[in-house]
């Protein structure tokens, strides 16, 4: 099968002329909450730095700590804006997929469905998508843009709504909890005609903007550990062609 793949110089260590070919994830993340208004930029932060957030003024710190600071989990980006070691690439396909909020089941009592403070309902899901834009670039030029909606999930959970009923002291009661993501199914937004080359030394950025300020469930005056903002990360997943160095 014939492939496109951009060819940066080898390092001295690698084995000239030959290459490792394999699919593999590039990511990174960042967090939203509420109140959160303008443009946040990934892929330029490594592992061990901040993650970008968009949140109100009033949220002042995050309880979470993969909410502050990038991980494996978060990124897979050694070096600040560049592919670097893990080689030239070609993305088939791009997603962004947001952390679920859970649900604690709650079925021997009448009391309400426990709620995490942290992650997305199908409230923040819809706002995130009505007012968010974002762009890809490599080394400055446009690559593609569009809403986040236009670029659906590869990973998470698909929407669903679930009701339980417990009966107690002679009284049926209805729990209700709902999840959501961005778009259905786990295929991204497939490149079919163009893939994105991305060079291992080619400056990778993508530009996350809330157009209007985020709008989520809670709304509660700040208090750290219970009234954040409903924060919760959005993963931009590129799926990616990689040639990698042979050692």
């Amino acid at each position: 099968m014939a492939m496109i793949l951009p060819s940066s110089p080898r390092p001295a260590t690698a084995v000239a002329g030959k290459a490792d070919v394999r699919d593999d994830n590039i990511y990174s993340a960042l967090v939203l909450a509420n109140g959160g208004q303008g443009t946040a930029t990934i892929f330029t932060v490594p592992k061990g730095q901040s993650v970008p957030a968009l949140k109100g003024a009033s949220i002042t710190a995050l309880s979470q700590a993969r909410h502050n600071f990038y991980t494996g989990l978060t990124t897979n980006l050694d070096k600040a804006g560049e592919l670097g070691s893990i080689g030239d690439a070609a993305v088939r396909a791009i997603g962004f997929t947001f952390e679920q909020a859970a649900y604690a089941s709650n079925f021997d009592s009448t009391a309400a469905l426990a709620q995490r403070y942290f992650g997305a309902t199908p409230f923040e899901v819809a706002d995130v998508d009505a007012k968010c834009l974002v762009e890809l670039k490599v080394s400055q030029k446009r690559q593609i843009i569009g809403p986040v909606q236009f670029f659906p999930k590869t990973g998470g959970p698909s929407g669903s709504l679930g009701i339980a009923t417990n009966v107690t002291a002679g009284a049926a009661v209805g729990y209700v909890a709902g999840i959501a993501n961005n778009g259905e199914g786990k295929t991204g937004r497939v490149l079919h005609d163009a893939p994105i080359l991305i060079a291992r030394n080619d400056v990778l950025a993508l530009d996350f903007t809330a157009a209007d300020a985020l709008a989520f469930s809670d709304t509660a005056a700040y208090s750290a550990g219970t009234h954040e903002g409903q924060p919760f990360l959005v993963w931009c997943h590129l799926l990616a062609t990689v040639s990698g160095d042979v050692r």
